[in-house]
């Protein structure tokens, strides 16, 4: 907003050693002044933020989320997807996925308070799935059982992870409009997330899932307590997840917006 220099983030990983901020701000706003650009933001969140830059709000900016292959992640059946995972079928089953389970801007230590918090207070127990790196570690972090299973590379066994659950925590303490809140929409799991960043624009509060206040486990807690107890709500959310992500997620919605934009451009 200001410019740059005397960085607080320099020694966040991967770290650097020299200070090159202020000059890379001054050397940018040289380039951008005399620049003919039309950004792509995947979220209003992150197009207000350029909107306020001193950089770059002179560019005009079109709002195009990132899309899916929603043949790809799409509902499967939770009976079927438990049995391939090797999951109890009759347990409620909250989801963590990560590929940093352990990274603090992930947010994992308010799912350890969130999950510690709930035991004996939701209708019925419930296992924690984590996926991801270290996710074995989290048998040892929360009082309820635990399935881990490491990182997923393959989208397909990912969309059965998603339709396995039936809730999808993300308490990300920095987002935008991130690919797991997305895809487990597009399985039909609803999510329950901080209000941060662009997440807000896909987690619709009572709607697609529950939006909790920020870095607040108690409502965290809160909003993983009242879906997993309704199984109704649970199942309206899930159906109009996968409304939402086939009208604004999918791949080819992405690519005609981009194609209209870009022919708008060449013609305007």
């Amino acid at each position: 907003m200001t410019g740059c220099g005397s960085c607080p983030l320099l020694s966040d990983d991967p770290a650097l050693r020299t200070d090159r901020t202020a000059l890379l701000w001054r050397t940018k706003r040289h380039i951008y002044a005399r620049a003919n650009v039309t950004l792509v933001a995947p979220s209003q969140w992150i197009a207000s933020l350029a909107g306020r830059s001193p950089l770059v709000k002179h560019w005009p900016v079109k709002v195009i989320p990132n899309g899916l292959n929603l043949e790809v992640f799409r509902p499967i059946s939770r009976s079927a997807a438990r049995e391939v995972l090797g999951l109890p079928q009759h347990e409620d089953l909250l989801l963590f996925s990560s590929v940093e389970t352990q990274a603090q801007r992930k947010g994992g230590s308010f799912v350890t308070e969130s999950v510690n918090a709930l035991k004996g207070r939701t209708r019925k127990p419930f296992r924690l799935l984590v996926v991801g790196n270290h996710a074995r570690e989290w048998e040892r972090a929360v009082n309820v059982p635990v399935k881990a299973i490491d990182t997923v590379k393959d989208d397909q066994l990912l969309a059965t992870v998603y339709s396995a659950a039936d809730l999808f925590v993300h308490p990300a303490l920095a987002d935008n409009l991130p690919n797991g809140v997305l895809e487990s929409m597009a399985c039909g799991t609803p999510v329950v997330a901080f209000d941060i960043g662009g997440v807000g624009e896909a987690v619709r509060h009572m709607e697609t899932g529950y939006l909790a206040r920020y870095r607040d486990a108690a409502d965290l807690a809160q909003g993983i307590a009242r879906l997993l107890d309704d199984t109704d709500l649970r199942r309206r959310m899930g159906a109009r997840c996968r409304e939402v992500a086939e009208a604004e997620y999918d791949m080819t919605v992405q690519a005609d917006r981009i194609e209209q934009l870009y022919k708008g451009l060449l013609h305007g």
